[in-house]
């Protein structure tokens, strides 16, 4: 049972770790990133500025939205990553407490809560910038992108 519980505590944090974390970045290791990859993200309206015809009104708004969140989510994702650091240091023991892994835990599940809400705000906040038809035209180019990443993994796997 005590191993069982093990696995499943390791399952849990890698699983963790890749939500804090976030995915690799293209040809690079994982790592904390802007969150590029999600739907309304800063980053990716940036890039898609042009294809979008962002005025500088629209850009510098959003530069700043990324601008006013960036430290706080760098905390909260070093904090998880110290926190996943003390459970790891804590399965190393002989005898692991399960009091100080459950409070590394709820330390990660609420500092990802935090994340989320970061997140949704911006996501809210860029899509109040946006016109409609640019938001349409974001929405159809990251479907797009995400069916072009879908055939990538799949041709990859088909060879």
């Amino acid at each position: 049972m005590k191993k069982l519980s093990l696995v499943l505590i390791a399952v849990f944090l890698f699983s963790s770790m890749s939500f804090a974390m976030g995915p690799a970045k293209p040809g690079g290791k994982p790592g904390i990133h802007d969150g590029g990859d999600k739907l309304l993200s800063s980053s990716r309206v940036l890039r898609l500025a042009d294809e979008l015809k962002l005025t500088d009104a629209q850009i510098k708004k959003i530069r700043d939205l990324k601008d006013n969140s960036k430290r706080e989510v760098a905390d909260l994702r070093h904090e998880i990553k110290k926190a996943m650091w003390d459970i790891q240091d804590e399965m190393k023991k002989k005898k692991p407490g399960k009091g100080a892994i459950d409070k590394a835990i709820d330390k990660i599940s609420g500092n990802q809560k935090q994340l989320m809400k970061i997140r949704v705000n911006q996501m809210l906040e860029i899509k109040s910038i946006l016109t409609a038809d640019q938001f349409t035209k974001l929405t159809t180019a990251i479907e797009h992108g995400k069916k072009k990443t879908k055939k990538k993994i799949f041709d990859r796997f088909r060879k």
